[in-house]
Parts: C-alpha cells; structure tokens; sequence
C-alpha cells in the first residue's frame, strides 16, 4: 500500500556536488529558481554553499504542499532546468514534512 502524501507544507532539499564550473552551476540553478518563483504552491526557495567544501550546494525549498512539488517538477519546461544544473553537478533529493516548529 503507498504511503498518503501529506496534506500540509513539505521541504524540499537537493544537495548538489559539484561536476563543473561554480559559475555555470549558479547560473543554472539561478534560472531554474525563476522557474520554481512562477510556479504555484512555492514558499521559500533558498540556495546554500557548504561552509568547508566548496564543491558542495544544498538548496531547500518549501512548499505549500506535495501535490504543488510534484505540478512544478512535472511542468514540461522543467526537464530543461533539470538537465542544465546535471550538467554541472550530481544530486540527491529528499523530500520532508515538518515535525516540529521552532522560533527565535
């Protein structure tokens, strides 16, 4: 039996290696950060560089909910985004709901 999705906001988080030029990498995720501002159900869509290894990203984003993830990374000009950010690193995805909320 699949596991129900769940029905309130999700964070997505991609941590990227490096393969290629940082520069060329930025520009492909800048672009397909574009991307993902237009699309609907996005939140927060943040890019982050490893303190000790310049060679490695993560990115987190949050969404209002799973099925607004999915729309997005089912969207026909996101295979383009995909395939340009491949093309400068390799990637691992994961996807969370929250357990817990913090404030300052």
């Amino acid at each position: 039996m699949a596991q129900d999705k769940p029905d309130g906001p999700i964070t997505f988080v991609n941590q990227f290696t490096l393969s290629g030029a940082p520069e060329a990498f930025e520009k492909a995720f800048s672009d397909t950060a574009e991307f993902f501002r237009k699309q609907p159900g996005l939140l927060t869509y943040t890019l982050h560089k490893h303190v000790d290894d310049p060679n490695k990203y993560v990115n987190i984003a949050r969404w209002t909910d799973y099925q607004a993830l999915r729309t997005a990374v089912q969207h026909p000009d996101f295979p383009a985004h995909a395939a340009a950010l491949r093309a400068n690193a390799t990637s691992v995805s994961n996807t969370y709901v929250e357990r817990f909320g913090f404030t300052a």
